[in-house]
């Protein structure tokens, strides 16, 4: 007997899917054949490869977010991207919102990919920009009292914020002088510095100090803490210090935070003079007057020369004042600067400086400020009343003058002086 082949002229590959139908001749090698046919079913069941997206990322505000798609490929057809869905999530303000976009990719054959996403988050943190009103020079009226209200004396103009379309505007009013928007850790490297600018005292010499308000947060104790006030002419004021350890300098609770909110005053206030080495209150605003120790282990450039007392001071009050403060080497603990406020004495009973504070705020809290000076001064004359009569005597006898009788009313001076001449 012979051996039996199939032979088919089919070349066997296919790249279309559908039925191809194949037909066999069987021959037996003595010259029978006989043909028969097959089926083959070519079926695409493997879904589409697909790439990663674009990355998660972190955009600010105005910027718009811009997607990168990925890429797919199917080994029988084409594959297409599709979006598969598309969310835009609010954030906690105006300006701020999470975007995702989701794809996946389908074949001719309606196989899917799985899908992949992409979410760029839009935050808002530039503060908004504006215009400070000039700084003005108004009158008191009657009863001493001046209008400061921003009708009469300026409010800000030109606000401008990328993301929020109404920012607030407030505004707060002291008769300090200071710095509290840049307040922060304290090194024990180089220190720091916390500068703050006074205006609108012309005139008027840096020694005319009414009174420092400083506050700083430490732990471990206070002793650590050393704060200098600088004048506009580079002398400056030992204000707390000098360095110490142990006693009354540390602190037994390291975990523990305390607040000092020392008022410095003129030394001839008669205050108790700030000592590290006392013990001295946490929480509570107190009255000294300034260390005044005049030197230390600390290398100050803008410094020039020491003084004792605020008495001391030269030069002008208006000007850029400095802060600066360093921490104690080598020893544990934090010290937090807060705020300082100078308040000058006023030149006169009805003058007096106001430093306008103006804050413009938008919805994502972040904030842009800026001072408006606003001096206010007495120009109101005294009123005389009560003058003597006019009269007419001899040479020899010019009657003795007197203000005995004469009496002065003024807006702002209760007692004014009556003199002649």
């Amino acid at each position: 007997k012979g051996t039996i082949t199939g032979t088919t002229t089919d070349p066997l590959t296919y790249t279309t899917q559908g039925t191809h139908v194949i037909t066999w001749t069987f021959n037996d090698g003595n010259g029978n054949t006989e043909t028969a046919t097959q089926n083959v079913i070519v079926k695409d069941v493997t879904a589409p490869t697909i790439s990663i997206a674009g990355g998660n990322k972190t955009i600010n505000c105005p910027a718009v977010p811009s997607f990168t798609a990925p890429t797919a490929t199917d080994n029988c057809s084409v594959a297409t991207i599709n979006i598969v869905s598309d969310i835009t999530t609010p954030g906690n303000c105006a300006g701020s919102y999470s975007r995702t976009i989701t794809w996946d990719a389908t074949d001719e054959s309606g196989n899917h990919s799985s899908s992949v996403s992409q979410t760029i988050t839009v935050q808002d943190i530039t503060p908004p920009t504006f215009t400070v009103p000039a700084n003005i020079t108004i009158n008191t009226g009657e009863n001493c009292i001046a209008n400061t209200d921003p009708t009469v004396t300026g409010t800000v103009t030109n606000i401008n914020d990328a993301c929020d379309s109404n920012p607030t505007v407030s505004y707060s009013d002291t008769e300090c002088f200071g710095n509290s928007t840049n307040n922060g850790s304290i090194n024990a490297g180089n220190g720091n510095y916390f500068p703050f600018t006074i205006t609108g005292f012309d005139g008027t010499l840096a020694s005319n100090i009414e009174k420092i308000a400083l506050a700083f947060e430490t732990n471990q104790g206070k002793g650590r803490a050393e704060f200098t006030l600088i004048a506009p002419n580079g002398q400056g004021i030992i204000l707390v210090g000098p360095y110490c350890t142990g006693g009354a300098c540390d602190d037994a609770t390291p975990s523990t935070k305390e607040l000092y909110l020392p008022v410095f005053y003129p030394n001839s206030s008669g205050y108790t003079k700030w000592n590290n080495n006392n013990s001295i209150q946490d929480g509570v605003s107190q009255n000294f007057t300034p260390n005044g120790a005049t030197s230390s282990t600390n290398t100050i450039p803008e410094l020039t020369s020491y003084v004792s007392s605020f008495e001391n001071f030269t030069g002008s009050m208006n000007g850029t004042w400095l802060i600066y403060s360093r921490k104690q080497a080598n020893v544990n603990g934090n010290i937090e600067f807060k705020s300082v406020c100078l308040t000058p004495k006023p030149t006169c009973l009805g003058n007096k400086i106001i430093s306008r504070t103006w804050t413009v705020t938008d919805a994502c809290g972040n904030k842009a400020t800026a001072n408006q000076t606003i001096k206010i001064e007495d120009k109101t004359a005294p009123v005389l009343s009560n003058a003597p009569a006019d009269v007419t005597v001899e040479c020899s006898a010019i009657p003795t003058a007197t203000a005995a009788d004469l009496t002065a009313t003024d807006n702002c001076d209760a007692a004014p002086v009556v003199t002649y001449k």
